[in-house]
């Protein structure tokens, strides 16, 4: 009865908006596991290319720490995670400022510029694949500046 009354008052066949639903749904699914795949493809990429073992990239957390490692940054920024059960607000800024600063000393690491660090920071996946798969070499003894 409820589909018939929704048809009645807005003229809208809910089949239709289901079936736009599952569309859009399942869209954003496979982008973001396409996502998932092409950031694990540059992270492997990456960490051969700074002499890191690749299935270091495959494992979640610990990728993130090998990334801190190869940036010249301490891996105990990762506990910066734990704060999303105080505020999610102040997670969020915190992250943003942490993870700025993660892909502006690896930008270095590579000898990129602050154009480079900005795509990092706005879309890493995509810049990580740059870097990974992209001419730039890695310099381990290259301190920031």
């Amino acid at each position: 009865m409820m589909p018939e009354l929704l048809h009645s008052i807005t003229g809208i066949d809910i089949n239709i908006l289901q079936t736009s639903t599952n569309i859009v749904f399942y869209g954003i699914i496979y982008l973001f596991l396409i996502a998932i795949v092409f950031r694990i493809i540059s992270l492997c990429k990456l960490f051969s290319k700074c002499n890191q073992k690749v299935w270091k990239a495959i494992i979640p957390v610990y990728n993130l720490i090998i990334l801190y490692k190869i940036a010249g940054v301490s891996p105990w920024f990762i506990l910066i995670y734990l704060i999303y059960p105080l505020s999610f607000t102040i997670a969020f800024i915190v992250q943003f400022l942490f993870s700025t600063y993660l892909y502006t000393m690896l930008a270095k690491k590579f000898n990129k510029g602050i154009g480079f660090t900005i795509g990092l920071v706005l879309l890493p996946t995509i810049f990580l694949f740059i870097l990974a798969f992209g001419k730039s070499e890695y310099n381990k003894n290259k301190i920031g500046k």
